[in-house]
């Protein structure tokens, strides 16, 4: 990281100091929360380059993204941050369309969150929709061959960390309503129109290779403020989170199947089935996860 040249990423909206201390916050604030690359693999890229996983445009995108939370350090830089640093990345990826690659789509996936966060949520639609569109153009959701090599196996991991990410995303914003759905958040409320959304109703077949979790209980107490995350705390909220949707979303088939009759018996089952998956997960969370105590922004996050 100590090479990390702005310049050779087409970055003059930021100096290197601020680009480093926008991608420090990012990785500490915003990644252990929100998921949608495997860090790793992004920042092997970043020394080498460039790859598949970690590109000029994610990069763009990781420091729109990243700017909001620093803007509690340096608000003057954040926000020319964020407003230069979208605009790039729009740029970028409307000249990558049809370029389909893992880099491409989780910046899409975080495009739209911007604007969602921003409350421009209809104009964010495009990205998401673009994202799932290209995750289904490379096979990202389905059953992949074994992976031998360890390149191949990092590679695995690379792909399972977005498939997961975007799965999970897509269902929270994405719930099984066919109205205005309230979506709220610690400043307002936020109006979908669930018909503009992409539904990806099938729970992804690729296998979930982020789930060695070790535990470090006494270093996830504090909040990771100027350093990242514990990669088992890390793996442990991405893996929580991906089984919770992978249940959430049973419930899309099940309302439209009994959409004209929300009180028969088999719908009342079936909620029933829903709600004990429900518990049973929760009673099968890691304790540092279950314990809220006190309610870092990591747990509240995965509620």
């Amino acid at each position: 990281m100590s090479t990390l040249r702005g310049a050779d990423w087409g970055i003059t909206y930021a100096d290197d100091e601020d680009i480093f201390d926008i991608l420090a916050s990012f990785f500490a604030w915003d990644h252990p929360c929100r998921r949608f690359f495997d860090e790793h693999i992004f920042l092997d890229g970043l020394v080498a380059g460039g790859s598949e996983f970690c590109s000029s445009l994610l990069l763009h995108t990781v420091l729109a993204y990243g700017a909001k939370n620093y803007a509690f350090e340096n608000s003057t830089v954040a926000d020319s941050v964020e407003h230069f640093a979208l605009v790039q990345a729009k740029t970028i990826f409307a000249f990558e369309a049809g370029h389909d690659t893992p880099a491409t789509i989780a910046a899409g996936i975080m495009i739209h969150v911007i604007y969602l966060v921003n409350g421009d949520d209809k104009a964010g639609h495009q990205y998401l929709a673009q994202a799932v569109k290209m995750g289904q153009n490379i096979g990202l959701f389905d059953v992949k061959s074994a992976s031998s090599g360890p390149n191949e196996q990092l590679r695995a991991r690379g792909l399972s960390v977005l498939a997961w990410g975007l799965f999970a995303h897509q269902s929270l914003v994405s719930p099984p309503l066919y109205f205005q759905f309230m979506l709220i958040d610690c400043h307002r409320s936020i109006s979908l129109n669930m018909h503009e959304l992409p539904l990806i109703t099938d729970t992804p077949k690729v296998e979930k290779t982020f789930t060695d979790l070790s535990f470090e209980e006494d270093l996830w107490e504090a909040y990771p403020r100027h350093v990242p995350a514990k990669q088992s705390l890390t793996n442990s909220i991405f893996a929580a989170r991906a089984s919770l949707y992978a249940i959430v979303n049973g419930m899309i088939p099940l309302h439209k199947k009994h959409e004209s009759n929300r009180l028969s018996h088999d719908y009342l089952q079936g909620l029933k089935a829903i709600a004990e998956q429900l518990n049973e997960w929760y009673n099968t969370l890691a304790f540092p996860l279950a314990y809220l105590a006190n309610a870092t922004p990591h747990h509240l996050a995965l509620q």
